[in-house]
């Protein structure tokens, strides 16, 4: 029961959009999906892109920060 001392308090985070509830979770995920398309897009102008090895794998991860950096900074 110890472990689940941190999920009785105060709920999942979520919020009222058209009248539904939306996970918190789920926004981070656009936020990190988007951001990774437009590295993307800002690698390949620069010329970056060219000189990465794991494409999918670069921009999963950066992604996947941004995305919790995100959460970090609207949920704390």
């Amino acid at each position: 029961m110890v472990p689940l001392q941190g999920c009785a308090g105060i709920g999942a985070p979520s919020f009222p959009l058209a009248g539904a509830y939306f996970p918190a979770w789920l926004i981070c995920l656009f936020i990190g999906a988007v951001s990774a398309a437009l590295l993307r897009l800002l690698f390949l102008i620069l010329h970056i892109d060219g000189l990465l090895r794991y494409h999918l794998v670069t921009y999963l991860s950066m992604g996947t920060m941004i995305g919790l950096v995100g959460w970090l900074l609207l949920y704390g």
